[in-house]
């Protein structure tokens, strides 16, 4: 996400969320065509969230671009309720659309649905200006490591167990679990590692002059660290 808006910021804002929308599509149409699991992964969880990680961070700051005070305030929020509707009816709908008929049908849908989301791209006004920066790769691998490990962490988690082991990993028949504690923790505490250096090294690049992939300091600001914690709190 954090690489997917600096993209945004050096291509263009509405170039960025018409490519993403493009790569979205393709990956929802390789998922509906997989002839086998491998082919599904492919498409659905890679290639879609590939484009998924252009595509979100642009509507976001395309909305700031085409509006102002009030106006503003009323489009996300509008998002947001957007958001939330789909996330509700989304897996109704699918389940529906998968029990009386096949679940290739949804990802169709989304292909058709991306299609026309491009095709209405042209209306947009993005008044940005690009950037012309340097994107930094040890920033892209840091902050990308770092959050897959503690995510990942914490998906195993039922599996692994938080701290004490369970249904551990085996290489060779010896289980993996470094000094009797859970793979799950060993995850979530590399992946922290990482982010706290991925933290210091923007605060390096900023010393330097250098543009860093995301802007530390925003975190001072106590609205936006609020709404980041409410935000985690309501995800279901």
């Amino acid at each position: 996400m954090l690489f997917g808006a600096k993209l945004g910021d050096v291509w263009g804002r509405r170039r960025a969320f018409v490519i993403g929308s493009c790569i979205y599509a393709a990956g929802s149409l390789i998922t509906a065509l997989s002839p086998t699991v491998g082919f599904l992964f492919l498409g659905w969880s890679i290639i879609e969230g590939l484009g998924a990680v252009l595509v979100i961070p642009a509507i976001a700051a395309l909305v700031a671009d085409n509006y102002r005070g009030r106006e503003r305030v009323t489009a996300f929020a509008v998002i947001g309720a957007v958001s939330g509707a789909a996330v509700a009816a989304g897996p109704l709908i699918g389940g529906a659309v998968t029990t009386y008929s096949s679940w290739r049908f949804v990802f169709v849908a989304e292909v058709v649905i991306m299609l026309l989301v491009v095709l209405c791209a042209r209306v947009i006004t993005d008044s940005t200006p690009r950037q012309h920066i340097r994107l930094d790769s040890g920033s892209v691998l840091l902050s990308s490591a770092g959050l897959v490990l503690i995510v990942f962490g914490m998906l195993q988690s039922k599996t692994w167990g938080w701290v004490v082991p369970l249904n551990t990993p085996e290489i060779g028949g010896v289980p993996i679990a470094p000094l009797g504690v859970s793979l799950t923790t060993w995850c979530i505490a590399l992946g922290v590692i990482l982010i706290t250096l991925f933290i210091g090294w923007q605060r390096r690049l900023l010393r330097d002059g250098r543009p860093p992939l995301m802007q530390p300091d925003l975190f001072a600001i106590k609205t936006l660290r609020s709404d980041s914690l409410c935000s985690e709190r309501s995800t279901p």
